[in-house]
């Protein structure tokens, strides 16, 4: 047997369904009623990993060296800028770093002096939905601990004069 749905079934579907619906909008405009309270829970629609620091290292440098600049490998992750500040000045590069493609920093060095490197790089914000990064990283020490620094001048004579008093 087939049922068919007839005008006059249809209109007393609708009408149900319109009572259905002025109740359900007359609870929320605040009327009384006996049903439940309806709560609106706002939902992420992604969930956010949690966040892991990115790598920083530097690899090491050549100390001794008589040449009076050296170019310092930064590794740095998500990378947006580096800086090398050391007793000849700072030395800034930006582009987008990462692991397969490191920062080269060109450092110039001053003749007969010891150079102490520090080393900083800024990790690039990324998001929308999750927002990562933002931050800077920075150190003193080559990715295997030892401290960062060049001197420059194996040939570097010092003259001394000796004191004559009479």
């Amino acid at each position: 047997m087939r049922k068919v749905l007839t005008i006059t079934s249809l209109f007393a579907l609708l009408v149900v369904l319109a009572a259905a619906a002025g109740g359900l909008l007359a609870g929320m405009a605040g009327a009384d009623h006996a049903g439940p309270a309806v709560t609106i829970v706002k939902t992420p629609l992604s969930t956010c990993r949690p966040v892991t620091p990115e790598p920083l290292w530097v690899e090491p440098v050549d100390s001794p060296t008589d040449r009076m600049s050296q170019v310092v490998t930064v590794t740095i992750g998500n990378g947006d800028w580096v800086l090398v500040a050391t007793e000849s000045g700072e030395f800034l590069v930006t582009g987008n770093f990462g692991i397969s493609a490191p920062a080269l920093v060109t450092v110039s060095l001053l003749p007969c002096t010891t150079h102490h490197l520090a080393v900083t790089a800024h990790v690039r914000e990324m998001g929308p939905p999750c927002y990562y990064g933002g931050y800077t990283l920075g150190t003193t020490s080559d990715r295997y601990g030892a401290p960062l620094v060049i001197v420059q001048g194996t040939s570097c004579f010092r003259f001394y004069f000796p004191l004559v008093y009479r």
